[in-house]
């Protein structure tokens, strides 16, 4: 809406940009632009609520990176995102949700079509507007100036509770770097001149944190112990839901100093290495600090349940704690190590785009990070107690983000690429360099895919090359790097690519194949000399067997009154029967017991006709486990059986007719057939 010729425009009123003929803005929320005012003002052309002033907030989370579009065509940042209470002069309150924080424009808005949206009812006439909701009054307002102004009364929010946000840029990357530790502990770390000084909202939070750390409520602390470095270590085994490292690894090993929460962790393939992995941190930890283990507390997991891992602690002299079954609150301060690890992993896998597999070497990286941050109530960090010198943290970086390394001297060229395009794994273990996984390079002996260590990068701390990459495709999240490819072929390969004719091969295994062998007795199960007719199995030399097998069948189906001889009515097709032999074995593939079935030939049938419905007359699979669990939670017995033709208990409704058996067809009745009464 334009204003009228020669009067000033200070404002247009711009409705959703979203039309189908691709000149509108997108989904881009739009705001009516117009003067600086503290006061609230109902526009109808916005579909957003907008406020300028933060302490009008009751609720606040930050949200970078989005924006509105203006009356003017202008863009306008949004800084966050929370819920505003509006108190009318009649007393009641309607609370704004979503509303966006912006702080360069100049009067607070609400949004007409969100309030409609929410149930409300605005009237406008003559020079006022009334809000109503479900016919019940709730406020009004009045014209002031060619623009409706809310009655309200002077209610205002002074400071903004649960507030998540209003944390600077360089607290952000500072954040980042740290590995997505807590606000507080960043705070202490400031106060302590290990970094930065910078300020922060109580409470803040940043969004991958809360995805990946919501926690419950915590148990009751425990009492303050005064123990000496290796007088009591804690240590737990942790699965990341069966997700593999790239190297293999599926847990990891935590083995916790009591006194000054020093962490080692280690990453296993499998369980039974838990005892050799402690041998190592046993030799290490005890050469370094000149001192014994007392006492290692875990949980009952097999891992440190073998007799093994008791006859070693038996042989050092080190009392093994177990804690109650059923009881990991006993063993607090590792399971709390491990949810505080996988959190940070989960936050730093999120930001950084990498798939769960990278799931070690981040865990690794926070580990790291943990130990050169103070714990609650000291004022030291586990580095500065375990090791007796202040760390400095000034070498730390955000873990996933783009790097570029340089080139080794032994491969780099005078013309080419001085760098590479990496991302940022972790640090080195005893060394003061940087793990890199190389993404992208146009050098010959650098491959894409591979894992290098260097100190000399640049890195870019806020640019994530594999999050980029997820985003801007639709394929699964995990890159596979590509193969690499020998020094001697790297020219000639770049030729074939850039060829646009030729035809990619097809890519062959090179694995070496082997014969397979299923054992010297496998041609017994191969060899098939079932009858396949009640004259062919007379005719065996099982002979005796299958006739007792076939008289038992006969015996079941005549107890049980299966059908009884009866003319054939005038126009019925009998249904045809035949008998069905197997042989049962065991597992060693001796005969255990020959088996014989009289079976009709239901094939014939037609539905509608001979039957209306198919089904098995079992028991559910879940039924049995529920009765076997009931068994065993009672201490009762369970005793198994068969039932003999179980199927020929089931009352048959339809009237069919059957053939007789051959073998035991009924003299001076061979023109009968058998009416079927069971199924």
């Amino acid at each position: 809406m334009k204003a009228p010729a020669g009067q000033t425009s200070k404002s247009a009123n711009v409705t959703i940009g979203n039309t189908g003929d691709g000149s509108g803005y997108g989904n881009l929320p739009t705001v009516f632009s117009v003067n600086q005012s503290t006061n609230w003002w109902v526009d109808t052309g916005a579909n957003v609520h907008v406020c300028a002033d933060i302490s009008l907030f009751s609720s606040y989370q930050v949200a970078r990176g989005s924006t509105v579009l203006m009356g003017n065509g202008s863009h306008a940042s949004v800084h966050g995102v929370g819920t505003v209470d509006l108190k009318f002069t009649s007393g009641k309150i309607v609370q704004l949700k979503n509303v966006q924080h912006v702080p360069s424009i100049d009067r607070n808005l609400v949004s007409g079509s969100r309030l409609t949206r929410d149930g409300f009812k605005l009237v406008f006439e003559s020079n006022k507007v009334v809000v109503s909701k479900h016919g019940y009054f709730i406020g009004k307002g009045y014209e002031c100036g060619g623009l409706f102004r809310f009655s309200l009364s002077d209610f205002c929010n002074k400071s903004v509770n649960h507030i998540c946000g209003s944390v600077d840029d360089e607290a952000n990357v500072w954040h980042s770097r740290l590995c997505h530790i807590n606000f507080g502990l960043m705070s202490r770390l400031s106060s302590m001149c290990l970094i930065p000084k910078f300020s922060i909202v109580k409470g803040s939070k940043c969004h991958s944190c809360v995805q990946s750390k919501q926690p419950r409520k915590p148990h009751k602390a425990a009492e303050e112990r005064n123990l000496a470095p290796l007088e009591l270590l804690h240590s737990d085994l942790c699965e990341m839901n069966g997700v593999l490292t790239k190297g293999g690894k599926r847990y990891f090993m935590t083995l916790i100093d009591d006194a000054t929460r020093f962490c080692y962790v280690y990453l296993l393939k499998t369980k039974d290495e838990a005892l050799d992995y402690f041998k190592i941190y046993k030799a290490e930890v005890e050469n370094q600090l000149d001192r014994k283990i007392k006492r290692l507390r875990s949980n009952r997991g097999g891992e440190f349940f073998s007799n093994e891992f008791d006859l070693f602690c038996e042989e050092h002299g080190i009392i093994h704690e177990r804690t109650p079954p059923y009881s990991p609150e006993s063993n607090g301060i590792a399971e709390r190590k491990n949810r505080t690890l996988t959190d940070l992993v989960n936050a730093m896998l999120d930001t950084a785009g990498l798939p769960k597999a990278w799931w070690g070497e981040a865990l690794l990286t926070s580990n790291h990070v943990l130990n050169r941050v103070p714990n609650r109530n000291k004022n030291k960090t586990p580095y500065e107690i375990w090791i007796g010198r202040k760390p400095s943290l000034s070498y730390l970086r955000t873990w996933g983000c783009l790097a570029k390394v340089n080139v080794p001297i032994t491969k780099k060229r005078k013309l080419g690429p001085k760098t590479v395009d990496c991302v940022f794994l972790g640090y080195a273990h005893h060394s003061i360099a940087y793990r890199f996984l190389i993404v992208k390079s146009e050098v010959p002996d650098m491959h894409v895919g591979t894992i290098m260590e260097s100190r000399d990068a640049t890195f870019f701390e806020s640019f994530f090359p594999m999050k980029d990459t997820h985003s801007g495709s639709n394929q699964p999240s995990e890159i596979i790097p590509s193969s690499i490819t020998p020094p001697e072929q790297t020219e000639h390969t770049h030729e074939l690519v850039s060829e646009e004719d030729v035809s990619e091969a097809p890519r062959r295994s090179k694995r070496q194949r082997t014969a397979k062998s299923f054992g010297d007795d496998f041609t017994v199960y191969l060899v098939d000399d079932t009858p396949k007719s009640i004259s062919e199995a007379y005719a065996s030399p099982d002979a005796d067997y299958w006739k007792e097998a076939v008289r038992s069948e006969m015996d079941s189906i005549i107890a049980n009154g299966t059908w009884e001889v009866t003319e054939r009515p005038y126009g019925c097709k009998p249904v045809g029967c035949k008998w069905v032999f197997k042989k049962k074995l065991r597992p060693d593939g001796t005969i255990e017991k020959y088996k014989a079935r009289l079976v009709a030939k239901g094939y014939t049938q037609k539905e509608g006709e001979d039957f209306f419905d198919t089904y098995s007359p079992v028991a559910r699979l879940t039924t049995i486990r529920v009765l076997l669990s009931l068994a065993a939670s009672h201490g009762l017995l369970v005793h198994q059986m068969d039932v003999k033709t179980a199927f020929l208990n089931g009352e048959l409704d339809e009237e069919i007719y059957m053939d007789q058996p051959d073998g035991f067809v009924v003299e001076g009745q061979e023109g009968k057939v058998c009416k079927l009464l069971k199924s």
